[in-house]
């Protein structure tokens, strides 16, 4: 069996990731952001090694997140992203906090095939009802850069005061 990665590391699947690990997303305005694990993808009980759900918390520092720092954190948008995600934006995955101490998990959503159900994250929780998942957003895959994006636009409204910026998916659902 391969031996587990220390931190700091880049996946190249999602073998060793958990939900609770973390990394940092450089700013373009410099300093970072933080992504988080929120969910594997399973089908049958095998683990996708590639898709997962991501979170990006509502923090920004002029260092890279430490567990510390996340503290209290919760979760401004979720999407199923690609394992090179990470990598893809310069991150690495720096270490790893448990989502329920900070009351997060995967949000709802409606699923993004015909919105004919109701999933929390990615598992299938009810069937969809029109006056009460109306306004709940669509299950989405982000593009490597997805993430990145909504972070430097999030964080750009902060330095410049026009804060805040509304979440569309919040830390729990």
């Amino acid at each position: 069996m391969a031996r587990r990665p220390e931190y700091p590391f880049v996946p190249k699947s999602t073998a060793y990731l958990e939900p609770g690990h973390f990394w940092s997303i450089p700013l373009a305005g410099g300093g970072y952001a933080c992504g988080r694990v929120i969910q594997l993808s399973s089908d049958g009980g095998k683990r996708d090694p590639r898709m997962f759900l991501a979170g990006l918390m509502d923090w920004s520092g002029a260092d890279a997140p430490t567990t510390e720092a996340l503290a209290g954190c919760g979760v401004i948008d979720q999407g199923s992203v690609h394992v090179k995600t990470i990598g893809e934006n310069a991150g690495e995955v720096l270490g790893f906090r448990d989502l329920s101490l900070d009351g997060i998990e995967p949000a709802l959503f409606r699923d993004a095939e015909c919105a004919t159900c109701v999933q929390r994250g990615f598992e299938l929780v009810r069937p969809f009802d029109r006056a009460r998942d109306a306004d709940l957003p669509v299950f989405s895959t982000w593009g490597f850069g997805v993430i990145k994006r909504l972070a430097d636009h999030r964080f750009a409204e902060r330095r410049t005061g026009k804060w805040p910026l509304k979440s569309r998916r919040g830390a729990s659902s």
